[in-house]
C-alpha cells in the first residue's frame, strides 16, 4: 500500500513517535522499541483506523494495527435497546526475527491477534468477547521461482 500511495489515492499522515512493547511468543520476552508511527486511510475514506509502526533506528515494518468500531444496534426491545454498546474490533499483525533471505532482509516472524469486545449486558448480535492469536515462524523464502505451467490448471470434472 505504501509502495503505491499516489495512484491509490490514500491519505497518510505522520502521528508522531511511540513507545511499543514487542513480546516474542517463544521466549515471552518483552522489549520496549521506539517508533514512528504512520496512520493510513484508504482512497474515500474508510471506518477502519490503520497505524503502521516502523523502527526509527532502521525503519522496519514492526507493527500494524487494524481497528473497527461498529455503532451499537437496534435490540429486540426498546429497553434492550438502550443498553446496548458499540462493538469494537481489533487485528494487530507483528513482524519480528528479521534475516537476510534471498537477499531480502525479512521478518522471520508474523504474529497475529484478533480481539472483538462488546460490554453489552444483551448483545443484539449475540457474539461473545473473544481474543485468538496466530504465531508463524518462517523457514525459508524463495522468489522468482520458476513452476510447470500444469501447476495451474484446474480440473473442471
Amino acid at each position: 500500500a505504501l509502495n503505491d500511495v499516489q495512484n491509490r489515492k490514500a491519505k497518510i499522515s505522520f502521528a508522531g513517535t511511540k513507545k511499543i512493547d514487542l513480546t516474542d511468543a517463544e521466549t515471552k520476552k518483552t522489549d520496549s522499541t521506539e517508533v514512528y508511527v504512520i496512520e493510513y486511510s484508504p482512497k474515500g475514506g474508510s471506518d477502519l483506523e490503520i497505524k503502521m509502526f516502523f523502527d526509527k533506528t532502521n525503519f522496519r515494518h514492526l507493527r500494524t494495527e487494524y481497528f473497527k468500531l461498529i455503532a451499537a444496534r437496534q435490540a429486540a426491545t426498546i429497553d434492550n435497546s438502550a443498553g446496548q454498546s458499540s462493538d469494537r474490533i481489533q487485528v494487530v499483525e507483528e513482524f519480528s526475527g528479521f534475516q537476510n533471505m534471498g537477499g531480502l532482509v525479512l521478518p522471520g516472524k508474523y504474529k497475529i491477534g484478533y480481539s472483538y469486545y462488546n460490554n453489552s449486558p444483551i448483545q443484539a448480535s449475540g457474539r461473545k468477547n473473544s481474543e485468538m492469536e496466530w504465531n508463524f515462524t518462517v523457514n525459508g523464502f524463495s522468489y522468482n521461482q520458476n513452476f510447470d505451467a500444469t501447476a495451474f490448471q484446474i480440473d473442471t470434472n
